[in-house]
């Protein structure tokens, strides 16, 4: 189910840019997942299997560009010569300026950079919750902050242009 939504989401964001980029082919799925703690990983769930076997890091995808597992880890080097530098940057500034935001609120193990643009506000943490069978997503652009329970939550928001999914609630760790 969540390859089709996944295919679907690339069709469909394709159909909305002037120029649609493809995404980068996938990676050797390594460890599991960064989290923004250096060193740590977190279990591949089935949702995020899937979206790593399909491909790596997307530009210009939906709420910034998404990152490749390799690049989930250059977030953790302070080389300005990463190729994610600047989005790192971005990251500390939020971090440090906005004290409602996920990677302001949370230990750096329970988040992860699903999505991050080098130039602005856009985003997309994966958020790690205790007893979770997946982990939750949470989007923040130019519209505020929405959670959503998984990645086929959002994904399926996102092909329904139902982006007021966000108003559900989930638990909060």
């Amino acid at each position: 189910m969540i390859q089709q939504l996944l295919q679907r989401v690339v069709e469909d964001n394709s159909s909305l840019v002037d120029e649609p980029s493809i995404p980068s082919p996938a990676e050797e799925l390594g460890q599991g997942v960064p989290t923004l703690k250096p060193e740590f990983y977190r279990p591949f769930t089935p949702m995020l299997k899937a979206r790593f076997e399909q491909f790596g890091a997307w530009q210009a995808a939906t709420h910034a560009n998404w990152l490749s597992l390799t690049e989930m880890v250059k977030l953790w080097n302070n080389s300005a010569d990463t190729g994610i530098s600047s989005t790192k940057k971005m990251l500390e500034i939020i971090s440090e300026n906005w004290p409602n935001d996920a990677i302001a609120l949370f230990k750096p193990e329970r988040i992860s950079v699903f999505a991050a643009q080098d130039t602005g506000n856009e985003r997309i943490y994966l958020l790690w919750f205790d007893f979770s069978d997946e982990p939750e997503v949470w989007v923040y652009d130019a519209n505020g902050e929405a959670h959503y329970k998984n990645l086929e939550m959002y994904f399926t928001a996102f092909l329904d242009d139902n982006l007021s999914a966000f108003e559900n609630r989930w638990i909060l760790g």
